[in-house]
């Protein structure tokens, strides 16, 4: 019986949305934050070693990278393995897809200090045997106890003794189903499945089945026509395989971390497939045969299935009482010994490029006075879900970090300390979105987009606004370091495939950059419109030159009288017949707006400083209060157009024949600071006598 670490430590928490990087988080963590307390025995230093992880009572063998947190106390575990797709990290996001259920992490140290980790999600029978010492399942809890407290209190539990068990298993592989190898990729598939078959020592089962033993010649794996998995392998060193990595023409890749097999280096091909490419044509390196290569060449207890598009490989100790693992596709069919077919139905394509609904995204900028309901224009699509908008607002300061993306100190929760992680920015987070979700429209919207330096906050994102026919950006740009490996840590379905498909063939169908890794690049889907808002009176902005304007639709929202949402007891579309408090009855605040406009037109020969309908909103009886109109209305108009064109106009006579005039503070109570009623009630009038007559 193993046995646990001499500090009989074990760590309980529940995994954030961060730490799973899911959609709804925008800080890219590359990250699992455990505690200090337990693992003890790690360096301060990072270190790499070999783990095991449990899910639904089954083991696999992972890389854990190590290292420590901030001021080097608390232990993390993160993406950076040797071998990417052995990661724990990447594993456990990789199984934890289901955003339903919450996912908790359960870790502790064997005694030979190999680290456990232990999966689980509050809707299985694990989680509920487990309830009852997760003290407090929302944050991080530690467990520390004497050994025979320790194991009193665990042993009592089904599920815990079932997995010491199991973890047994990787000394004692004679009595324990196991799963040794998940994935939901093909190449991830069978790049682990090999590395189990090398933990275990078995690689060298291998060679009676290759082609030939020589140097820098790709191996087929054969068996007399029952399989052929043409160019599999190649006893190679690291020069070799980086000079075909680097010069391939007919996209062959391989991978750069090599097995031992008979004492030499040997690096297994990247290219694997259900059974037909691109073209419809048969591969040399299919999956059903490399199941059947499997049973031929280390036994039918190694079983295959693909459970809801995830592929696995099972280690079962009885085969021929075997029963339990089906094939969970349309047609149900099982996969369970090298005797059977290998149905290639239950097999789908690699991750087809994926299919966005609209063709036709809108970059469009709506300019117009202040008030006149830009922003309002946008909304209302998002309100009447035809859209999802992810917003931001440019200012003086904003640039491309603010923008786009870029490394943030973070606070360690529970610490003084700090640590610095990837924060997706508005851009990103939109962009993010439209390739998660092709079938909808995701629009970011900008506030204000002359408030800031465009040249500066879009960057080289300015080259994707040029869009072809089909919604496309027509040009793909190169992502910087810290974007791409973001943009690849997010699991975005198909996206390197899409971009493949869209940018890297030429006419012919043929692929023009073999060895490009396409979450390097950029490029705008189909289904992102970028719409934003402009303010033409604002001052203190940004010049916007003629080849960024080129690359837009405008759109000009004219002053009108405002409409009900049918929020406010009117019925939706009924003209809105707000009013001004003043001493005496109140004016139209639509007839105030028509009279003013055509004295703030006549006297600056411009519209840029015209007021709209909402640039002052009513309560919820349709009034603007004597204190809304002076602090906004008569403010803006004393410090943003008469200011500048001079106060010639009779709108400000105190009296009758114009000798007097009204300043500023005489709208204002001298003694309590209060709107002077009397004084809005003469400037609204003066105004008033300028309405345009009807007719």
């Amino acid at each position: 019986m193993i046995t646990l670490y001499k500090e009989y430590s074990i760590g309980v928490k529940k995994l954030s949305d961060a730490e799973l990087n899911r959609d709804d988080s925008p800080s890219g963590q590359t990250h699992i934050g455990l505690s200090e307390k337990v693992l003890t025995f790690l360096p301060k230093t990072p270190e790499q070693r070999d783990g095991i992880l449990v899910v639904n009572q089954s083991c696999s063998f992972v890389e854990c990278a190590f290292s420590k947190i901030g001021n080097k106390r608390s232990t993390k575990i993160d993406t950076q393995t040797t071998n990417p797709v052995k990661s724990v990290v990447k594993q456990i996001r990789n199984i934890a897809s289901n955003a339903n259920v919450g996912w908790y992490l359960v870790w502790f140290a064997l005694e030979n200090q190999t680290p456990v980790f232990w999966l689980l999600n509050d809707n299985s029978e694990d989680y509920k045997d487990l309830a009852d010492i997760f003290e407090n399942s929302q944050s991080l809890s530690v467990y520390t106890a004497s050994k025979e407290e320790y194991f009193r209190l665990l042993m009592k539990i089904r599920s815990f003794k079932k997995l010491m068990s199991l973890i047994e298993t990787k000394y004692d592989v004679s009595h324990e189903n196991r799963l040794i190898a998940i994935s939901k990729e093909h190449r991830t598939f069978v790049h682990l499945c090999m590395d189990y078959f090398r933990i275990m020592g078995q690689l060298d089962k291998m060679i009676p089945y290759f082609s030939t033993e020589d140097a820098n010649v790709p191996i087929t794996v054969k068996h007399d026509g029952v399989y052929k998995l043409q160019n599999m392998f190649m006893f190679a060193d690291i020069d070799e395989i980086e000079k075909r990595n680097s010069s391939s023409k007919n996209g062959r890749r391989w991978y750069t971390d090599p097995f031992k097999i008979a004492g030499r280096d040997i690096y297994l091909y990247v290219d694997w497939f259900p059974g037909k490419d691109s073209h419809g044509k048969d591969t040399q390196l299919m999956i059903p045969d490399f199941v059947k290569f499997i049973s031929e060449c280390f036994g039918d207890k190694y079983v295959y299935r693909n459970a809801q598009g995830t592929h696995e490989m099972w280690e079962i100790n009885d085969p021929e009482n075997y029963n339990i693992i089906k094939v969970v596709d349309s047609e149900e069919n099982n996969i369970e010994s090298d005797t059977e077919e290998v149905s290639q139905t239950e097999e789908t394509e690699p991750e087809k490029p994926l299919t966005f609904t609209s063709s036709h995204p809108r970059q469009i900028i709506y300019y117009g006075a202040p008030g006149t309901g830009k922003s309002h224009t946008i909304k209302k699509e998002e309100d009447e879900g035809k859209i999802t908008c992810i917003r931001t607002t440019f200012h003086p300061d904003s640039d491309y970090a603010t923008f786009v993306g870029c490394y943030k100190p973070h606070k360690i929760k529970n610490s003084d300390n700090l640590t610095y992680e990837f924060v997706e920015q508005a851009f990103l987070s939109a962009y993010k979105q439209a390739w998660m979700n092709p079938k909808e429209e995701i629009a970011l919207v900008i506030e204000e987009i002359n408030r800031g330096n465009c040249a500066q906050v879009f960057g080289d994102i300015f080259q994707l606004l040029d869009r072809d026919e089909d919604g496309w950006s027509t040009y793909p740009i190169k992502a910087d370091t810290d974007i791409a490996d973001h943009l690849e840590g997010c699991n975005i379905p198909a996206y390197a495939e899409t971009m493949k498909d869209r940018f890297g063939k030429d006419k012919e169908g043929n692929e023009k950059y073999p060895d490009r890794n396409w979450f390097e690049f950029m490029a705008l889907p189909p289904n992102m419109s970028i719409l934003a808002t402009m303010n033409t009176s604002d001052q203190s902005l940004f010049p916007i030159d003629s080849a960024f304007k080129r690359r837009w639709d405008w759109r000009y929202i004219p002053i009108c009288q405002g409409k009900s949402n049918g929020e406010d007891g009117k019925q939706e579309g009924e003209f809105l017949d707000w009013t001004i408090e003043t001493s005496a009855e109140n004016n139209s605040w639509w007839d105030f707006l028509c009279a003013i406009n055509g004295i703030i037109e006549s006297t600056t020969h411009s519209e840029d400083k015209e007021l709209g309908f909402f640039f002052c909103k009513a309560n919820k009886e349709g009034v603007i209060s004597a204190e809304k109109f002076v602090n906004k209305v008569v403010f803006y108009l004393w410090t943003d157009v008469f200011k500048t064109y001079g106060f010639r106009s009779d709108i400000f006579d105190k009296d009758a024949d114009g000798k007097e005039k009204i300043a500023f503070k005489d709208f204002f109570n001298k003694e309590t600071g209060e709107p002077n009623g009397e004084t809005v009630k003469l400037f609204v009038e003066n105004v008033m006598k300028h309405l345009p007559k009807e007719g």
